[in-house]
Parts: structure tokens; C-alpha cells; sequence
């Protein structure tokens, strides 16, 4: 009795182990490589001090809100954008153009204001205008 459940146990682990195979192999299905094995690189940002100050923990989680964004417009599959402390580290698995990505991680957003120099609306146009009313023929 005790050998008889053990041979079914065996089988039973047997057809599972085979079937979970077959499974893989006609889905085609293989492991998503890391860092290390895909390859791809790494950057470290640290935040600097501005006027005297360390930037706050909330600006850091912003930044890094915001290189996740930018990642994301690369394309790149599964990037790992974590913060440690006032260190943002992004690791880019399968990267091949290194120059593109370290440029769209690293640079800094520049914002302008321009002056307005004329608007769409008629300054002269009244602006209590209503509009007509009209009634379809009977």
C-alpha cells in the first residue's frame, strides 16, 4: 500500500511536471531577463542642494514621478525607477541607444513665458451679444 502511493505520487508529479512543459513550450513562453542578463544600463541621480537647501521629500518623489513619465516615451519594457533617500536610481533593461536615454533622463525641464502678442477674440466685438433666434419654416 505505502509503495503504491508513493509510484502514484510519482506519476502524478511526472504528468504535472511534462504537462507545464508542453505548456511553455507551445506557448512559446520564455523568462523576462533582468539588468544583468538582458543588459541595458543603470543611472544614479542625486539631488542637489539649491539656495542652501536639500530639495524636499515630496520635490524627490516628483522627479521621480516625472523621469517615470519620460521613460515610459522610450518604450522601454519594465524600467525599474526607484527612490533611495535623495537618490532616484532607473535602471533600463534592453537599451541599445544609451546616449538617447541617459538624455531624456537626465535633462533638466526648461519652462518660458511669452508674451501675449494678440488674442483670437475682436477687442471691439460687444459682449452682450445674444444670439439670433430663428424658427424653422412651416
Amino acid at each position: 500500500m505505502k509503495n503504491r502511493n508513493l509510484w502514484v505520487s510519482m506519476v502524478l508529479m511526472l504528468v504535472v511536471s511534462f504537462g507545464g512543459s508542453l505548456l511553455a513550450f507551445a506557448t512559446n513562453t520564455s523568462p523576462v531577463l533582468g539588468l544583468d542578463l538582458q543588459g541595458g544600463f543603470s543611472v544614479v541621480l542625486q539631488a542637489k542642494e539649491v539656495n542652501g537647501r536639500m530639495p524636499s521629500e515630496e520635490a524627490v518623489e516628483k522627479a521621480k514621478d516625472i523621469i517615470r513619465q519620460r521613460v515610459d516615451g522610450l518604450g522601454v519594457a519594465e524600467p525599474d525607477i526607484t527612490r533611495q533617500g535623495r537618490t532616484v536610481v532607473v535602471q533600463l533593461p534592453g537599451v541599445k541607444n544609451r546616449a538617447q536615454a541617459e538624455s531624456v533622463v537626465g535633462c533638466t525641464a526648461k519652462l518660458e513665458f511669452r508674451p501675449l502678442i494678440s488674442t483670437a477674440i475682436n477687442p471691439n466685438a460687444p459682449l452682450d451679444v445674444e444670439a439670433p433666434t430663428t424658427t424653422a419654416p412651416t
